[in-house]
């Protein structure tokens, strides 16, 4: 469901091998306008307004890498405002600190396919990135010590601290980030 309760599904068709349209469907049955996506893999995630969402594809023109996007995903406005961040992770290494604002754990290299096989990345050192969700500007915030897979990234309620758990040891970190 999206945070403003209007889509309660989604669901992907594919047009060709580098491209899908995603559907989504409203709490009273609409059928709103649907999305066209650069590559394949989606996996999407909800800015907390439920106006704005950031996804990750992979495509050939990637070498089969995850790609993080930001589109509109509201009513008319579906697909409109849709931009490249430019960085290579998955969505689900991402939270929303805001409706424009967002940490994300990118991994320090990839291999041609890791979109398609995320184990790929298993064992890769993360570094974190804060992107701003209106111009797409990243900056470099973090490269924590040792090699670090971040994963379940989450916020304080401060605003403070970023916690994460690290998949290769399963211990839960913090990085300060005021």
């Amino acid at each position: 469901w999206s945070p403003n309760n209007q889509t309660v599904a989604m669901y992907t068709e594919g047009i060709n091998y580098d491209q899908q349209r995603v559907f989504f469907v409203g709490l009273n049955n609409e059928n709103f306008k649907a999305l066209t996506i650069d590559g394949r893999g989606f996996e999407p995630k909800w800015a907390p307004k439920g106006d704005r969402l950031l996804y990750s594809v992979y495509s050939s023109s990637s070498d089969l890498k995850p790609e993080l996007w930001l589109a509109n995903a509201q009513g008319e406005n579906i697909g409109a405002g849709r931009i490249k961040l430019e960085v290579q992770t998955w969505a689900n290494k991402c939270v929303f600190t805001s409706n424009t604002s967002l940490y994300c754990a990118v991994p320090e290299s990839l291999e041609e396919g890791a979109g398609l096989f995320p184990d790929l990345a298993k064992n890769t050192k993360d570094n974190l990135y804060q992107i701003d969700a209106k111009t797409g500007l990243k900056r470099l915030v973090a490269a924590p010590a040792g090699n670090s897979t971040m994963t379940n990234l989450i916020i304080s309620s401060n605003g403070y601290y970023l916690y994460f758990t690290d998949a290769n040891s399963g211990l839960i970190n913090k990085i300060k980030l005021k």
